[in-house]
């Protein structure tokens, strides 16, 4: 039980080994820029997207450092389906290479996937953190952490 959500940095849901939601404390959205190695959560905001009726959705993932030369995964459904390694793809099912954000100092993913199965899970990782996007195709509507960041007159991202 958490009686005391401040003392963690995020709550995760896992299932037979695989990690399938994300909910990351983040006070008042306040998204941090992220060091070089650490994934940028703000890109891949909001975690959670509901898109019945839809027969692909573009996702966002990115990583600190824009010219930094770490490695970073994506795995969609338990299935690792790419590896980058600085901007170049190593290995991937996707064949795009990360783009650079000079400005907000970013390694970017940016790709537009088909539906899967009902709810798709994406894992985006580096050595030092993740993020995991949540899709289901079996709801239509806004993501509850939309209205919460609304609050504060957030969020920056363009959904």
């Amino acid at each position: 039980m958490m009686n005391d959500v401040t003392i963690y940095k995020a709550l995760v849901i896992g299932s037979d080994g695989n990690l399938i939601s994300f909910a990351p404390f983040i006070p008042k959205c306040d998204f941090e820029q992220p060091k070089e190695g650490y994934v940028d959560l703000e890109t891949s905001f909001p975690f959670s997207r509901f898109v019945a009726g839809e027969k692909e959705i573009e996702l966002k993932f990115a990583v600190g450092g824009a010219n930094y030369d770490g490695e970073v995964s994506l795995v969609q459904n338990g299935v690792e389906i790419g590896v980058w390694k600085g901007v170049q793809m190593t290995q991937s099912s996707l064949n795009v290479n990360l783009t650079v954000d000079e400005k907000k100092n970013l390694r970017v993913l940016t790709y537009r996937f088909p539906k899967k199965e009902d709810k798709d899970y994406y894992f985006w990782k580096t050595e030092k953190n993740f993020v995991i996007v949540d899709v289901d195709w079996t709801q239509k509507g806004e993501s509850p952490e939309l209205d919460e960041c609304r609050k504060y007159g957030k969020p920056s991202s363009k959904l």
